[in-house]
């Protein structure tokens, strides 16, 4: 039964292309050709605008491709407030705070656990993957840490289902969300039952927002709110 379940989950895009962008990135870093999206300074309240590059700094990147994970050096950039000189990582749009694996790798696997009959150990067995120099692999344990991570982050939730609701009041996400549920077999503490609905939910939110304004919340908007 799972194994025809499996055959029948979508595959992760191709992510090849991507390996390609994150090159181009890294230039542009270089090339101090990144526009400032960052917020106002939280410390004196200066204008974002009026940042300046500061300097840059290596990231490590994991891209999937053919279910082999490569390992990706990228450059991001830091800009710096004019006024009181405090410093600000800018992420690019392919990365997630504080992870390795890039956003369309995060965001596919948790949909497809949440969204379908499959266990965590069930989904990587089946699609098993393993790092280029064959030392590791991709653990059904990294796969709940992501959940963990993006399941506390309400405040966040709550800021874009705002945005999307002053945009389409008729929108019926309110009632969407609220009505998310998680097949009992993926939990057996209520805590954990509560973390993977709201992970869910965040999840779903992204979908809407993405085709309400043709862009993912993370990691821009996500950081915007302070990744809470």
């Amino acid at each position: 039964m799972i194994s025809k379940l499996i055959g029948a989950l979508p595959p992760l895009p191709d992510q090849a292309g991507l390996l390609d962008v994150i090159e181009q990135y890294k230039k542009d870093v270089l090339r101090r050709q990144i526009p400032c999206t960052l917020n106002d300074c939280p410390r004196c309240q200066q204008s974002a605008t009026t940042f300046k590059p500061h300097d840059s700094r290596q990231r490590i990147f994991y891209i999937i491709v053919d279910q082999i994970v490569k390992r990706t050096i990228c450059l991001v950039l830091r800009f710096k407030c004019p006024n009181c000189d405090k410093k600000f990582t800018q992420l690019p749009d392919f990365a997630m705070p504080y992870k390795r694996y890039v956003r369309s790798t995060m965001l596919h696997y948790l949909s497809v656990y949440l969204d379908y009959e499959v266990s965590w150990r069930g989904l990587l067995d089946f699609h098993p993957i393993e790092h280029e120099n064959h030392w590791d692999c991709l653990e059904h344990s990294t796969l709940f840490r992501w959940a963990n991570t993006l399941g506390q982050l309400n405040y966040t939730m709550a800021e874009a289902q705002s945005l999307i609701l002053q945009k389409q009041p008729h929108s019926s996400i309110c009632t969407d969300v609220a009505r998310t549920t998680v097949a009992s077999g993926k939990w057996r503490k209520t805590y954990r039952q509560k973390l993977l609905i709201q992970c869910k939910r965040l999840l779903k939110i992204e979908r809407i927002s993405h085709r309400c304004f043709q862009i993912s919340i993370f990691p821009m908007f996500a950081t915007r709110c302070g990744f809470n």
